[in-house]
Parts: structure tokens; sequence; C-alpha cells
């Protein structure tokens, strides 16, 4: 015993279902260890897809590295990490949009200088014309930047709360299964 580092993984389930347990106990001891089990992958899986989600460069590679990671049975994945999936797409429109409104910021910048080393009135209205174009969906940008740095906040926080929550039901759960 002394040459074990790690006895935890020798002993015995958390929730073992016995023989003389009640319908009931052992439905509650199987559920008991399929969210403990959820919430486990869920901590082991989320900085990985953070590093998925920071180091690709499609969304095809995205798809495929999260199918290989999380499963491509879209029914049969762990719920917490499909509720931090939505996260990690958000964040990914959030950091585009960021590079699209920068882009569009030096495109208005190359535009009024263009703008200036012309002559011609025409051409002059169309620039202005494509100008305010630009200043518009970069304003529409702006706006959906903000809701969604609001709507990513929001769900990180409703993530936590639940695997909180859902642990302290687990503890509860515990109490009572030990106590019939």
């Amino acid at each position: 015993m002394k040459y074990l580092k790690r006895y935890k993984t020798f002993e015995e389930a958390e929730f073992d279902v016995s023989p003389t347990d009640t319908i009931n106990v052992k439905k509650s001891k199987e559920q008991l260890s399929v969210v403990r089990d959820d919430i486990d992958e869920y901590n082991r899986v989320k900085p990985k897809l953070d590093l998925i989600y920071k180091n690709s460069k499609t969304d095809i590679e995205i798809s495929k590295k999260v199918d290989e990671l999380v499963g491509k049975d879209k029914e049969k994945r762990n719920p917490f990490l499909v509720s931090y999936l939505t996260v990690c797409d958000d964040e990914r429109r959030m950091s585009n949009l960021i590079k699209s409104l920068s882009e569009d910021e030096m495109s208005v910048n190359r535009m009024k200088d263009m703008m200036s080393m012309t002559t011609d009135n025409k051409q002059k209205q169309n620039m202005k014309v494509s100008i305010d174009e630009i200043k518009n969906r970069s304003a529409r940008t702006k706006s959906d930047i903000s809701k969604l740095k609001l709507d990513i906040q929001k769900r990180r926080k409703d993530i936590e709360l639940k695997t909180k929550d859902v642990l302290k039901g687990i503890q509860k759960d515990i109490k009572n299964i030990t106590k019939s």
C-alpha cells in the first residue's frame, strides 16, 4: 500500500449499485454516476476545446476536431460540453466580427485617401456613398459585438451556476442515499 500513489483509482465506484438497493436507489445511483462523469469530462475537455477554437483556421477543421474529441453523435454528447460549445462558437464569431471591423476601418481610410487624391466629382460621390455604407455596416457590427459579449458572459455564468448546482444536488443525493 505504501507504494501506491493514487489509491482513489483502485477504490470502488462512488455510487455502486448493490443487489439490496431498491429500484429508486438504483436509478438515483446510476443517474448520479452519469452526471458525475459528465462534469468530470467537461472539466477535462474544456481546455482542449479552447485550444481547438484558438488554433484552428477554418470552421471545417474545428468541426472535425470537435467531433473527434466530443463525439459525432450530437444526441449522445455531454450536455455541459454542448453548452460550452455554443460559447466557443460565439467567441469565434465575435473574433471574426472584430477582424471584419478592423478591415472595414482600413478600407474607409484607404477610400478617404483616394478621395482626397481624385479630382473627378462623380468618383468622389461614389466613394462617399461607399464610405457611408461601410460605416453603417461597421455600426451594425459593433452592436452585434456588444450583444455577443453580453451573451457570452451570460452563458458562461449559466454554465458555472449549473455545474455548481448539479454538484450540490449530487452531494445532497449522496446524503439521502446513505441515509436510506
